[in-house]
């Protein structure tokens, strides 16, 4: 049995446990803020289908269709930003699991594990399971077991290391520091990762309280490497806790770009944005400083390519193509320029079973870092459905793609992009 996966897949559990309980419960209020935006969407199709067929008729002309095609849209966009903030509202304490639970998993620590050089996986010989009288299943036995397993090699960095994060994982807080004491003791150096970790198990045992002691463990991570991702995991759960959600942004921000394998990029992702919700809600302004991106500052600034007026997309697929359509397949859904190469200025990933739904795209989800579009360009909207699940168009994928527009002319109305033919 290899002991050191079994402990890593069982913290991974554990985790996880923490994230899915809170996420299932909101399972039904989830459900309920899909189902009102479906309707919106169902309601204002139904409507523009009514107009459609009394501009056929002639009961209506061309500019009064325009005037109430606007002013459904507009209507479309109202429901929107109300079941928006309804999402907001209930989401707010499930999405900062993610954060907490980032520098929680072991898969963190996979750099580290590299980094120290030590494959050699630990064993749990047969007299000791025997001798085990927790049980394989249980993390305590083996944290029982990792110990005995040391004490015949008390120079196995990644095993104290292990052992520390078993430590954290069940509570036993100054154990856990002391396991990280003896890694950095075998190392011969105090590398910001492993303080990081010795921070965070004393952390949780201080009632989540930053003691002075804890203090100067960060400051010494800090001196070591500011970059380390899970140091500034932790920060940006401290920072978070203490309701300085513009200094959670920052550090959470900086994690993206020193994210280590194992590390979960849409958990951090996550953890932004509902730090940010919660800075606006408090009427707090995040600073350029706090942005990784000078497209995650313009959107914070209300600058950039969008503004504060982000495209709003209503994304659907004909009926004639939902018999080829698995509703867990991925939909991308891009920006990009008429005349220029494939690689798209924004794009957001969705899955088939949200369509038909309305979709915003703002500066947050620029792919490249100071774009700049001028005000008489000409871009386009597309959505392909891939039957890949990665993004660039491939035969027979489904795509719907807009006429040439610019942004002014996109303007404050909803764009369609019907999903309608096959890719050869």
């Amino acid at each position: 049995m290899f002991l050191f996966w079994l402990i890593t897949v069982l913290m991974v559990v554990v985790a996880l446990g923490f994230v899915l309980v809170p996420l299932m419960r909101s399972t039904k209020a989830d459900a309920d803020v899909l189902d009102e935006s479906a309707v919106n969407v169902a309601v204002y199709r139904e409507r523009m289908a009514e107009l459609e067929a009394d501009r056929a008729e002639g009961k209506i002309d061309d500019k009064e269709f325009a005037r109430l095609q606007l002013e459904q849209q507009r209507a479309l966009l109202e429901d929107d930003a109300m079941v928006v903030a309804k999402k907001a509202g209930h989401e707010g304490a499930r999405w900062v699991l993610p954060a907490l639970v980032l520098v929680l998993l072991p898969l963190s620590s996979y750099g580290l594990y590299l980094k120290l050089g030590a494959s050699d996986l630990l064993t749990l010989p047969p007299q000791a399971e025997a001798a085990n009288p927790h049980g394989e299943g249980s993390m305590e036995g083996m944290a029982i077991a990792l110990l005995q397993e040391l004490e015949a090699d008390p120079n196995n960095s990644q095993g104290w290391f292990t052992l520390g994060r078993t430590y954290t994982a069940i509570g036993r807080y100054e154990q856990a520091a002391e396991a990280f004491d003896r890694v950095s003791q075998i190392l011969g150096k105090e590398h910001a990762e492993i303080l990081a970790q010795k921070a965070q198990a004393l952390y949780f045992g201080s009632g989540n309280q930053v003691t002075p002691q804890i203090q100067a463990i960060i400051d010494q991570a800090l001196a070591d490497d500011d970059m380390d991702p899970g140091l500034n995991g932790l920060l940006g759960m401290i920072a978070y806790d203490s309701g300085n959600f513009a200094d959670a942004v920052m550090r959470w921000e900086r994690m993206l770009t020193n994210i280590r394998p194992g590390m979960s990029e849409e958990g951090i992702r996550q953890a932004i944005e509902m730090a940010r919700q919660q800075l606006a809600g408090s009427g707090g302004e995040l600073p350029a400083a706090a942005s990784s991106s000078p497209a995650s500052a313009a959107a914070a600034s209300g600058q950039g390519v969008f503004g504060d007026k982000p495209l709003k997309v209503l994304v659907e697929i004909d009926p004639g193509l939902l018999e080829q359509v698995d509703g867990s397949s991925t939909v991308f859904v891009a920006l990009k320029r008429a005349d220029g190469p494939p690689m798209p200025l924004a794009a957001v990933r969705l899955q088939a079973g949200q369509l038909p739904t309305l979709v915003s795209i703002d500066d947050r989800n620029l792919l490249t870092q100071g774009v700049i579009v001028d005000s008489g360009e000409a871009l386009l909207l597309s959505a392909t459905l891939s039957k890949s699940g990665t993004a660039g168009t491939k035969s027979g994928d489904l795509r719907g793609v807009t006429s040439p527009m610019t942004l002014s002319e996109m303007g404050e109305k909803v764009i369609q992009v019907n999903i309608d033919s096959v890719v050869p």
